[in-house]
């Protein structure tokens, strides 16, 4: 039987399908995306999401401040005083990171607007960026 052909980006399924080249090879994407961008600082990862915290750390050289399956408050992401945040795309905290003011999305610098929802994760700086940096009725999607 022939394989479906779906539009989705190659790094679906969702994490538990990938396998561990795929994790491997998105990670180091992701972190050259965030280097080339100059966005590197401490990360923090909020739920199920390739690539793992350490590696990534790893990669940048930087700190991790690990990885919670779940917030309840965005205030307690901010109290650790990580810089970036790595959130599971299309979920209720991505919904909250973005309407919090707190909270920047990193993704025109990282992805570039047309690609954005080919990206399983979402990268927050905890500082604020210019409306000039971010994309044009672009926002959470639910």
């Amino acid at each position: 039987m022939a394989r479906l052909q779906t539009e989705r980006s190659p790094w679906y399924p969702p994490y538990f399908g990938l396998s561990s080249f795929a994790v491997s090879a998105y990670g180091k994407l992701v972190a050259n995306k965030l280097r080339t961008t100059g966005l590197v600082g401490s990360i923090a990862v909020v739920g199920r999401v390739p690539p793992d915290h350490h590696y990534l750390a790893y990669l940048l050289n930087v700190q991790s401040f690990g990885t919670v399956v779940k917030v309840d408050d965005p205030a307690e992401i901010l109290s650790s005083g990580t810089e970036l945040v790595i959130v599971p795309r299309g979920t209720a905290l991505a919904q909250q990171l973005w309407k919090d003011r707190r909270f920047a999305s990193a993704d025109k610098q990282l992805f570039g607007c047309n690609e954005v929802n080919q990206h399983p994760v979402e990268v927050f700086l905890t500082r604020p960026l210019p409306a000039s940096d971010t994309c044009p009725g672009i926002g959470p999607i639910y």
